[in-house]
């Protein structure tokens, strides 16, 4: 990466993450027995390193950023190089010069200085972390990994994302909440920025280290296949948030999900009727998969990606059908059809 790239940060770019969130008070999985996880370990500690970062000596630079070095040696330098774009760390005048820039830019310490207001402490979000660990290493495997959390400021770059298999992060300043003035002025739609306070937090974290565990297929470019992926990964999410809202996992306000759920049979007629099923254009698939205020040609109360709650639908129905799946062999059925098939799925009349 060039270090002549212009800085993220001055660009104030948003790039949500495939946030995937929401409030509300319908929990299907609530109506089910929870599995008894108070055995499994899955206790996550979250290193602040946006507060090591803020508060380093820049009167002593080249000692400091040694320290973050030591301290986090795999993602300080992800973190500069990669994230944030600010210069490559070999190039130790340059990476001097661009994070003094950042972290005395009056912008950035602004809301760094709000993240620490509205982020004193971050022990409830270890605990609520720690247990969807629990419920993970349960489904997946006792002998998963758990990542290391870290808190950053991203200059609203991202809001949760994963590096390799090792790291969980999540930028404290994408969830600032609703009202929070910059999110308007960097252009953020509202109906995003609905979404971007703390409670949204643990799901988008878990959907982002859910997507790293079981990325998608490159080679599935079809309709099916993309909503049957949605799908697996809102019915994993349901499995490690179990008590977790609705609305909070999907995205999706309570009158939009009521929608869903009145509309399923039209939801599938219109897709069938439009011919989706084995479409293969890239941008025609994004209009019911991709974040949006609304779905392509269904009323305006439809949500955005409501394929993907179908998706979901369908694979619900598929693993009533077939119960001893594992989510490693839900995730390795790649063909799309195959789980429809199997799944027998029909909407309710």
């Amino acid at each position: 990466m060039s270090i002549s790239q212009k800085p993220l940060y001055r660009q104030i770019v948003f790039s949500f993450v495939t946030l995937l969130f929401f409030v509300a008070c319908h929990d299907s999985t609530q109506k089910k027995a929870l599995p008894d996880v108070s055995q499994i370990d899955g206790e996550v500690q979250i290193q602040r390193f946006e507060k090591d970062l803020f508060s380093i000596d820049t009167l002593q630079i080249q000692g400091a950023l040694k320290n973050l070095t030591t301290k986090y040696p795999a993602f300080f330098p992800f973190y500069i190089q990669d994230l944030m774009r600010l210069a490559m760390l070999n190039d130790s005048l340059q990476a001097e010069k661009e994070i003094k820039a950042f972290i005395y830019n009056k912008d950035i310490r602004s809301v760094y200085d709000t993240s620490q207001l509205h982020f004193k402490s971050l022990d409830w979000l270890e605990k609520d972390l720690s247990q969807a660990f629990k419920y993970y290493r349960y489904y997946v495997g006792k002998g998963e990994s758990i990542p290391q959390v870290v808190s950053v400021v991203s200059a609203f770059n991202t809001a949760a994302f994963t590096f390799g298999n090792t790291h969980l992060g999540i930028s404290l300043d994408m969830y600032l909440g609703k009202d929070f003035g910059v999110y308007p002025l960097i252009k953020i739609p509202h109906y995003v920025s609905n979404r971007l306070s703390p409670e949204y937090i643990v799901p988008n974290a878990m959907m982002s280290w859910l997507k790293g565990r079981f990325p998608e297929p490159q080679k599935q470019t079809r309709f099916i296949d993309q909503m049957m992926y949605e799908g697996k990964l809102l019915y994993a999410l349901d499995l490690v948030l179990p008590t977790t809202a609705d609305t909070l996992k999907t995205g999706f306000t309570a009158q939009q999900l009521e929608w869903c759920e009145e509309n399923e049979k039209n939801i599938w007629s219109f897709i069938i009727g439009e011919k989706l099923l084995y479409e293969t254009d890239a941008i025609k698939i994004s209009k019911y998969i991709n974040d949006a205020p609304t779905t392509s040609g269904m009323p305006p109360q439809s949500p955005g990606r409501v394929a993907n709650w179908l998706g979901k639908r369908m694979v619900e129905t598929f693993m009533e059908n077939f119960p001893k799946t594992t989510l490693q062999e839900l995730f390795a059925i790649e063909d799309g059809q195959e789980i429809l098939q199997k799944s027998r799925y029909k909407p309710p009349q």
